[in-house]
């Protein structure tokens, strides 16, 4: 089964850090964490952990 996802929550969390922060490395650093954990739980909606969040 593919994994899907990585990509809109990478966006999300990118977006959401920089309109917060404006700081695009930080932007960044962040999506790749959140994409990267997307990928790694099965389902269509995984379950955020509290740092997330």
């Amino acid at each position: 089964m593919g994994r899907v996802g990585a990509g809109d929550a990478f966006c999300a969390a990118f977006l959401n850090t920089y309109l917060s922060t404006k700081d695009p490395r930080k932007s960044a650093r962040i999506g790749n964490l959140v994409g990267g954990f997307v990928v790694s739980e099965s389902g269509a909606i995984p379950i955020y952990p509290e740092q997330f969040r």
